[in-house]
């Protein structure tokens, strides 16, 4: 090995950046190819003599093996006539050391995903795979194992799976319908037939300018965000797959009622490498048909195109050897930054101006606060979404929860779903809604003592504002402390906790990434849909040691900050409403205690949300001090019986939310059930003794002497109501509401 071939690699190792950046100011890349260029493309089918069906494919390093086997199972109830394909991705440390052991991580159950709704009946119909309708179908499990992970895992997978298919035969079998069983019987099978041919292009965008093919491993760690597109066999393009900047959904154009959709205006413009793709479909094509007229044990191959000893030398025989010197030790200020003249401008105030595509739905919530009625369908209520993180070796969790909804915010037996093994962050958000005299450390210690029940061993807690960037300094702090060397990070939470807020805060205080990176964050439950993940990188200055050196921020590079979609609530009484009354109910500035005198026989409302009955008691006062956004009405409770009445009759009243805006809303909306019947004893006449929450709306804190009281909570549906000890106890300030009644409608 030459001098300047060791010196090359040495630098390559330290710095992996300027490395490549030097070539790509050569437009190549280090194993030789241009931009536009696919790697060498091998395949062999059928090799696999177990297998109903299989293939290896060889793109480059990266070489995976696809095993189908079938077996038979019966049919799901909605679709007794079809048959499963199950794909599944194994990324382990066989195939590199970047992949830990142990179940799927999260980069195989993603690519598993994506290729299972890819394969849909309009490209592998599964009738075919019917035995007897109702009671017998075939299930093709396909194996897709990496033995050489060199980047590009998404294409060589789904190149795979589609060779394996052509070459699966199912046996000929009979069904017994005396026993229900399924025989086997002399015959030949049948062969199962795709629809159209795939063909997938994957590109990594590096450094906002070189926009590369079928990228490498190194290239992969390098890259700023990735697109993957595939084509039929009639050029038509049947899916693009980039991450949505804003909720996390993926890209599309089929569906307007769905997210991630995109006009053809938009979608031309975020397909800004669609001539590369179709200009190197024709080289994907050709290769197709010659493979076609193969026999199914050979092996195809494309001539080899990569970089030799004298051809590196070739490359960096422009470098003057001082130079090359030099680039051992980058001075401070030229690491991981990029000195490209086409770079987008800048603002005064150092802010990237990035145009930044998002979806329709996206654009709905970010400019008008709106989300349709049909994208409120298939949210997220079970944990169990969260499971992903069990599988992911450690990680840093941070476990967001709204300060103005505990308990209901927090998710109980949380590490029975994302596992034991992680350092976990609590943070409590939206500290700027409560007074600002609260005692902080006292609100600490009563809120891991409700936290207690997620069974999570708590590193740390921190009360914030996302919002207002209260304490987010702060928690920068701690995130650096707690961050092991390599380790993703992932933001978790119930819905509308402010997860997305919560990161955009932390970009706020990071230089020059906020405006590329920010989420789209709302007070609309379910703004996140999807996995979003922005490198950690992006965070450099908030996130990572000010000494991080060059191979340090490089290797952070391949690490992420992730959003992940909140888990809604089954309990929270905010899930009856619709965006104009989310309004009204969602508070978004310091609420104001105000505390009301009631005697028995009346009832304080929650707009047409709650409503909490003073029955009885052996005193005639109970102090109700009031923390929500919403109108409060006082009236006695043969009235509020009236006035419910009407509402669920469809007739306007006084009580908002519901929010009139026709008859048909104020019929739909549910009506109250009792969802508490209290009976207590009262026990300080000013220091709070109990707290009455109704989730997402707010909470009653009471107070007063009295030997028994009869309490009763009526909700939506009797659901979202419980009981807790007092979180603000001492907000009764001797000054009592004076509420001016107004029961015109009642009448």
């Amino acid at each position: 090995m030459s001098a300047d071939l060791f010196k090359a690699k040495i630098f390559q190792k330290i710095h992996p950046q300027e490395f490549h950046r030097r070539f790509f100011s050569k437009k190549l890349r280090t194993d030789g190819r241009e931009f536009n260029d696919f790697r060498t493309t091998k395949v062999t089918q059928d090799g696999i003599q177990v297998a109903d069906g299989s293939s290896t494919v060889r793109l480059g390093k990266t070489t995976v093996v696809c095993g189908i086997r079938a077996e038979v199972c019966e049919p799901k109830l909605q679709t007794p006539g079809k048959g499963y394909l199950v794909p599944n991705v194994k990324l382990t440390p066989m195939c590199s050391n970047k992949f830990a052991p142990g179940p799927p991580g999260l980069l195989s159950q993603v690519v598993s995903d994506h290729i299972y709704r890819l394969f849909d009946e309009s490209v592998f119909p599964l009738d075919q795979l019917l035995i007897e309708k109702g009671t017998a179908v075939w299930c093709l499990y396909a194996d897709i194992v990496c033995l050489n992970y060199d980047g590009n895992i998404f294409d060589a997978s789904i190149i795979a799976l589609m060779l394996a298919l052509k070459n699966v035969v199912l046996p000929k079998v009979c069904f017994d319908e005396t026993s229900g069983s399924v025989n086997r019987v002399k015959g030949e099978g049948s062969k199962v037939t795709l629809t159209t041919e795939l063909f997938p292009s994957t590109f990594c965008l590096v450094e906002g300018s070189y926009l590369l093919t079928d990228p490498s491993m190194d290239e992969e760690d390098l890259a700023d965000t990735f697109f993957f597109i595939v084509m039929d066999s009639s050029d038509n393009i049947v899916n693009m797959w980039k991450r949505g900047a804003g909720c996390g959904a993926e890209f599309q154009t089929e569906n307007q009622d769905q997210p991630g959709y995109l006009s053809e205006e938009l979608w031309n413009k975020f397909n800004n490498s669609k001539m590369v793709v179709e200009s190197q479909e024709g080289k994907i094509l050709d290769d197709q048909k010659e493979l076609d007229l193969e026999s199914n044990n050979e092996t195809i191959t494309k001539e080899k195109k990569t970089l030799n000893e004298e051809e590196i030398q070739t490359v960096l025989s422009g470098i003057e050897d001082l130079e090359l010197k030099k680039l051992f030790v980058l001075d401070e200020q030229d690491i991981g930054e990029t000195n490209i003249e086409n770079i987008q401008e800048t603002k005064k105030n150092g802010q990237e101006l990035v145009e930044r595509i998002i979806c329709q739905r996206c654009f709905n919530i970010k400019h008008y606060n709106k989300l349709e009625k049909h994208w409120k369908e298939g949210i997220i209520n079970d944990p169990r979404a969260l499971e992903f993180l069990k599988y992911n070796y450690k990680a840093l969790v941070i476990v967001v929860i709204d300060m103005f909804d505990i308990p209901m915010s927090i998710i109980p037996h949380l590490s029975q779903f994302i596992g034991e093994q992680h350092r976990i962050l609590l943070v409590c958000n939206k500290l700027d809604l409560f007074p600002k005299d609260i005692k902080i450390q006292r609100l600490e210690q009563y809120i891991l003592k409700h936290a207690n029940s997620m069974e999570l061993g708590i590193n740390n807690i921190h009360l914030v504002s996302a919002q207002q960037n209260l304490g987010i300094r702060e928690l920068a702090e701690s995130i650096k402390k707690h961050l092991k060397p390599y380790q993703d990070i992932f933001f978790v939470g119930r819905a509308n906790v402010g997860k997305s807020e919560l990161i955009n805060s932390l970009l706020r205080i990071s230089y020059k990434t906020y405006f590329k990176h920010k989420l789209v964050a709302s007070k609309i439950p379910g703004t996140t849909i999807g996995i979003n993940g922005i490198p950690l990188q992006a965070f450099r200055k908030a996130l990572l040691p000010m000494n991080t050196d060059d191979n340090l921020f490089s290797s952070a590079k391949n690490k992420f900050v992730y959003d992940t979609p909140g888990i809604f609530s089954k309990k929270s009484i905010t899930n009856y409403l619709d965006n104009k009354e989310l309004k009204v109910v969602i508070p978004s500035k310091r609420l104001v205690p105000l505390t009301y005198l009631l005697k028995p026989g009346q009832s304080i409302m929650f707009g047409g949300l709650g409503r909490l009955d003073f029955v009885s008691g052996t005193s005639n006062e109970l102090r109700i001090t009031v923390f929500s956004n919403i109108k409060i009405h006082k009236t006695n409770i043969e009235k509020a019986d009236l006035l419910f009445s009407k509402l669920s009759q469809g007739q306007d009243t006084v009580l908002i939310p519901p929010i009139n805006s026709s008859k048909e809303r104020l019929l739909s909306f549910p009506k109250l059930g009792l969802a508490l019947d209290l009976q207590t004893e009262g026990t300080h006449p000013s220091k709070a003794w109990l707290d009455i929450i109704f989730s997402g709306v707010g909470w009653f804190a009471l107070s007063g002497i009295s030997e028994n009281y009869h309490i009763k909570a009526y909700s939506p549906n009797g659901i979202g109501v419980t009981t807790r000890d007092p979180m603000l106890p001492f907000e009764y300030k001797h000054w009592i509401k004076k509420y001016t009644s107004n029961m015109r409608k009642t009448s």
